[in-house]
């Protein structure tokens, strides 16, 4: 099995429309030429490029004008991570990976990319689309970046214009114009509505949840009780539950075994020594090492033994840069 290894950075601050580049420009930083290309003629206001497995390289790719949906179509996985989010797992022919407008890219294989088609689509068309269905334009202001993307209906649609890609037939032009559209609602509909992004923008981690995060992440291998974070904030423990999922997204317990997994993530990529997972899942507050292992593929796709292993084999063969 081979492993592709992806690094993303978000920048803190978006760079101004003015310092955007266009689907063209992006390619051109890229070193190796894709497969094929779809612009232009049927492809309207897509534009659709394929990858083939390529040898081991890096690459950055500038912040673009479109935003960027890919789908791998191949069984290698990848290793991702970016900045301010510290998360990790695993790029697979089941992931979609959303890049918002506006994100600069680092991407890094040490073992070569895995087959994969890349759609650049429009903001223009995405607005267009919404005034359609009458969606409000603040419902898809901010596009989620995501990678590792779970959507069965954004790969199919995906697929469909891989296919088309590889052989144009009949009735092209309408066929790629509805998957366009298809793919826009589907992007729609992925964001939140503007009422609830309001509501959780003015209930974003208030002073009361703040100090129940803070004490979660000191005490993160400790065990923590719903009772006791209901105390920290005056709270009964049904408007802890409340207000903690409205703040952060997540119950409190969701939450707690997402930290634990990441912070085990963190852990592994850094631990020279390689502490023995049973000691780790102790020190973490797990039950025990079964717990452990399947909290952690949970959240990030793989057993921490297999997840330690990738990490390692990936410093030594190429440098990313940090």
């Amino acid at each position: 099995m081979r492993y592709a290894i992806v690094l993303w950075e978000g920048p803190d601050a978006l760079p101004a429309l003015d310092q955007l580049a266009d689907p063209q420009t992006v390619r051109s930083h890229v070193p190796f030429a894709p497969r094929r290309i779809g612009e232009g003629g049927v492809w309207g206001e897509l534009i659709v490029e394929e990858f083939a497995p390529q040898p081991p390289t890096e690459m950055e790719t500038p912040a673009e004008t479109h935003h960027q949906l890919n789908a791998c179509f191949s069984s290698e996985w990848a290793l991702r991570r970016w900045s301010g989010r510290s998360r990790s797992g695993i790029f697979s022919r089941e992931d979609v990976a959303i890049i918002a407008a506006g994100e600069p890219v680092h991407w890094a294989w040490p073992y070569g990319s895995a087959h994969c088609v890349h759609v650049h689509l429009p903001e223009r068309l995405l607005n267009m689309v919404a005034d359609d269905i009458g969606a409000p334009r603040q419902r898809i202001a901010h596009i989620d970046s995501t990678l590792g993307c779970q959507n069965d209906l954004l790969q199919r649609l995906l697929w469909s214009l891989y296919c088309e890609l590889r052989k144009t037939g009949p009735g092209s032009r309408l066929f790629v114009d509805t998957i366009a559209v298809q793919l826009c609602i589907a992007m729609i509909r992925r964001q939140p509505d503007v009422s609830d992004q309001d509501a959780k923008r003015a209930e974003r981690l208030p002073t009361d949840i703040g100090r129940v995060v803070d004490y979660i992440e000191a005490h993160l291998g400790e065990s923590i009780s719903l009772g006791d974070l209901a105390s920290l904030c005056d709270l009964t423990t049904h408007q802890l539950l409340r207000r903690f999922k409205r703040a952060t997204g997540l119950p409190p317990h969701r939450f707690v075994m997402q930290r634990r997994a990441e912070r085990a993530a963190e852990t592994l990529r850094k631990d020279a020594s390689e502490t023995p997972l049973a000691s780790l899942a102790a020190e973490l507050g797990f039950a025990d090492q079964t717990h452990f292992t399947k909290v952690f593929k949970q959240h990030v796709g793989m057993t921490p033994a297999r997840y330690r292993a990738l990490a390692k084999s990936y410093q030594n063969p190429i440098r990313l840069r940090q």
